[in-house]
């Protein structure tokens, strides 16, 4: 069985951005460079597989958001604009070498046009969902929960516990009252989707979308373990695609990669 990562321009932004100019006391270093750069040693190392996978849409998209993504990341490091052009053109560069290591795929429109009315289906849906999950739904639930799961002694405090628990849980679906999915997240959901079912008319594919947008990838704790995958899971359903973050895709798929024949 074939891997195939589809590579979100936020992950192909987050790898680019980093450069060290010594001359000018200059070290900046995107917020999500270390958890994006694991998935690039992982598609440079096994190149001749074609696991890294993006569409014109995701490479112009890079090209035209670093010079913005660099500038914050120079703001974060209270360093001034007189670098700019320099540290540009180090990322730029960092950014070319990273889209070499990946195949960029041509898609029919047409189709990815179908598979768009279908995600906006999908997401129309969750936003259902995330209305029906108020406050008090989740405080019922931590509720229920706790009386299966805490003595009476320590009910009241187990009652607290369990809504949190319950909260984080719905996180990424309640989320989506505040940030709503952009057009984009689902545009590239949709060519994602055309993508799997393209090379599956060759062979079977385990299709992964690595991205640092929680709309798609699960919400982690501070230690990176899963809390809320709501929609993560739904994708998963839905349309047979594993969405995560970039480091935890690279470590899944490697696990993968030594009995695979192709």
């Amino acid at each position: 069985m074939k891997n195939k990562i589809f590579v979100d321009t936020n992950v192909l932004v987050a790898a680019s951005v980093r450069a060290v100019l010594s001359e000018q006391s200059v070290d900046v270093k995107h917020l999500f460079f270390d958890v994006s750069t694991p998935l690039f040693l992982l598609v440079r190392e096994h190149i001749d597989k074609r696991i890294g996978v993006v569409t014109e849409r995701i490479e112009t998209e890079a090209h035209n958001v670093i010079e913005r993504a660099v500038m914050n990341e120079l703001q974060r490091a209270a360093s001034d604009f007189s670098s700019l052009s320099a540290v540009l053109d180090v990322c730029t560069d960092n950014l070319r070498r990273f889209l070499q290591c990946t195949i960029r795929e041509p898609v029919e429109q047409d189709s990815v046009d179908k598979w768009f009315v279908k995600v906006c289906a999908f997401f129309a849906l969750q936003k259902e969902r995330m209305e029906l999950v108020d406050r008090r739904v989740l405080k019922s639930l931590g509720k229920e929960r706790a009386e299966v799961s805490v003595s009476k002694r320590f009910r009241a405090i187990g009652e607290q516990i369990r809504t949190d628990e319950v909260i984080d849980e719905f996180y990424q679906l309640t989320r989506l009252k505040h940030r709503p999915v952009k057009r984009n997240d689902m545009w590239i959901l949709s060519e994602a989707a055309y993508l799997k079912e393209h090379f599956e008319k060759e062979t079977p594919v385990r299709f992964y979308i690595a991205s640092c947008d929680q709309h798609l990838s699960p919400v982690l704790d501070d230690d990176g373990y899963p809390v809320s995958t709501k929609i993560t899971a739904e994708i998963g359903e839905e349309f047979g695609i594993q969405c995560d973050w970039p480091d935890r895709i690279a470590a899944d798929v490697r696990k993968f990669l030594p009995s695979d024949a192709s």
